[in-house]
């Protein structure tokens, strides 16, 4: 199955750069890696789900077929930030803290995606639903009377 996080190599590029050494990194399995990526792919759709229709869909750029930017990049540092949180036991405190950190930014990016308040930037290549942002939702119809 294809995650938006991508490879295990990818994430563990992303470990390294948040202080995971290597002996840590040996110790940490594939199993838990593809856990984590289905877990965040999971946690990324529900965000987005308010605006675009999920899964995302893989685009091509250039030749280069891949989800749109900057999905991939958020979906490695959020499965990197879930696997020291919740998966690396042996993890000094200060990477944790830096983990979290990392989860809570792009958390909000995420968040800026799904609310698509003016000026906000939209994923290319996606499938909108489709939604009137300038009315409020007390002008809306409610929804039909249950007949009895």
């Amino acid at each position: 199955m294809a995650y938006y996080s991508g490879t295990l190599d990818e994430i563990k590029l992303v470990l390294r750069s948040l202080g995971i050494g290597e002996g840590t990194l040996d110790s940490l399995s594939p199993d838990q890696v593809y856990e984590s990526q289905a877990y965040i792919d999971g946690q990324i759709d529900s965000i987005l789900s308010e605006v675009y229709y999920v899964p995302l869909r893989e685009i091509t750029r250039s030749g280069v077929t891949k989800y749109p930017d900057p999905i991939p990049h958020i979906a490695r540092r959020m499965v990197a930030a879930d696997l020291i949180i919740n998966t690396m036991t042996d993890v000094d405190q200060n990477v944790v803290q830096t983990a979290q950190n990392v989860d809570t930014d792009e958390r909000n990016t995420m968040y800026e995606f799904a609310s698509q308040t003016i000026g906000s930037r939209k994923l290319a290549g996606q499938l909108e639903k489709t939604r009137n942002h300038f009315a409020p939702p007390g002008i809306f119809p409610g929804p039909n009377p249950v007949q009895r």
